[in-house]
């Protein structure tokens, strides 16, 4: 459904070629942003930004980029203000899953492997966005987090550790930069059906996940994606350093 919400807006969106990435750009887009994804499949990429432009022609950008890199985020950044004039909005949603795996089998480079991706890329994304947003004074910088941000999970110590992180960064973040104009916020997805989630679950591991979740089912990439909106939107004008659970339910006590 179209809407002119975020007419005027200029967005950057990380882990753009699929899942919540994907489901961002083109709900962005829909409530009139101009988005650039950014994402290291660039044949996925490519197909996001096919189907935003179909959306709106001449809403979407694409470049190719590693939020661990330094160097190929600035340059989305510079891309992005080149194409579009500025940058209000980034959401910063690429990350990497783990094995499962007790955490002291956990080895050493899948740990630094998960922590590079989905702190540091975020750190990485922050600072080089940090500039232009603080020049848009109406600005929205949101996380992907997880629902297993707030709560512990076996097996997957590298993963909630990471997430656990990324809240603490968003709390402290958004401290430094509210008197500028910036909002920071994350938004923490539950089980949400994406490519990620479907390639390290069999349909035993989905249906027992499933039966777990109050809502009785697993969330929609869509879904969260609307909260990405509403956090880039006026409408959440007063929100500062909040974390914007959507799981069903799931990690209620």
């Amino acid at each position: 459904m179209e809407s002119n919400l975020l007419t005027g807006r200029v967005a950057l969106v990380t882990g753009a070629g699929e899942g919540i990435g994907r489901a961002s750009v083109l709900a962005l887009v829909q409530h009139g942003a101009r988005v650039v994804g950014c994402d290291v499949d660039e044949d996925a990429l490519a197909e996001t930004d096919r189907m935003a432009n179909d959306l709106r022609p001449g809403s979407s950008r694409c470049i190719r980029g590693d939020v661990t890199s330094p160097l190929d985020i600035g340059a989305a950044v510079a891309f992005a203000v080149a194409e579009f004039g500025k940058l209000d909005v980034v959401h910063a949603n690429a990350g990497v899953s783990q094995p499962a795996s007790p955490a002291g089998d956990i080895p050493l480079n899948l740990w630094r492997r998960v922590l590079e991706v989905n702190l540091t890329g975020l750190f990485v994304t922050f600072q080089a966005a940090v500039p232009e947003l603080v020049k848009s004074g109406n600005a929205s910088f949101i996380a992907t987090a997880s629902g297993l941000g707030v709560v512990g999970a076996p097996g997957l110590a590298a993963y909630v550790a990471s997430k656990h992180a990324v809240l603490g960064f968003v709390k402290s973040a958004a401290l430094d930069y509210a008197p500028r104009g910036l909002r920071v916020n994350a938004v923490a997805p539950g089980m949400t059906d994406t490519p990620m989630l479907s390639s390290s679950t069999t349909p035993e591991i989905r249906s027992d996940m499933t039966a777990s979740i109050p809502a009785g089912r697993f969330g929609k990439p869509s879904e969260i994606a609307n909260v990405v909106v509403w956090l880039a939107s006026e409408l959440s004008s007063y929100v500062v350093g909040a974390t914007i659970v959507a799981d069903g339910g799931d990690s209620i006590d």
